[in-house]
């Protein structure tokens, strides 16, 4: 059972440091979370709403460049952990620079965001499909197969990425 609090002891805050000291301040947390000082919230829900329109490149441009903290976790293969550290091994040779298989996979989303409009038109045409369960090895094959081909259709229709200039 929990311990009760003592009637004198104040009351936690948890927005209070871990000493309970300094409480943190407005202009620290509008500056985490992007919000302009001088934004009014009906602003602020419009940049929200614009910023889900602009392609991925423009946001990156209009809000610089974001470290990378966010963790993204997906199951392979023995076989695919390998084939996908190789290809990384043979890009980091051809460019003459050390590549690493997250790299790759993040060039990979680049790529996706640059074509999410023509993937997405692709999927809608797509007949309905059931996605199977991680034990369904044969069932989960197929399903990525069909969204492979989505994507290779939707990468052709999108065009190449025009370098930055």
């Amino acid at each position: 059972m929990a311990k009760r609090r003592d009637p004198k002891q104040k009351e936690y805050n948890p927005l209070d440091d871990a000493r309970g000291r300094f409480p943190i301040e407005v202009d620290l947390v509008r500056d985490v979370i992007g919000e302009p000082a001088n934004a009014t919230p009906a602003l602020a829900a419009a940049d929200a709403t614009a910023t889900a329109l602009v392609p991925p490149e423009a946001y990156k441009e209009s809000r610089g460049v974001e470290k990378l903290v966010k963790y993204n976790k997906f199951l392979t293969t023995p076989r695919e952990k390998l084939e996908l550290e190789r290809l990384a091994a043979r890009l980091s040779g051809a460019l003459g620079v050390s590549v690493k298989p997250s790299q790759v996979i993040r060039a990979c989303l680049i790529h996706l965001l640059h074509a999410e409009h023509e993937i997405i038109r692709h999927a809608e045409r797509q007949p309905t499909v059931r996605r199977p369960s991680n034990t369904e090895a044969i069932a989960l094959a197929e399903f990525d197969q069909v969204i492979a081909e989505i994507l290779s259709a939707a990468f052709r229709d999108a065009g190449p990425i025009r370098p930055k200039r």
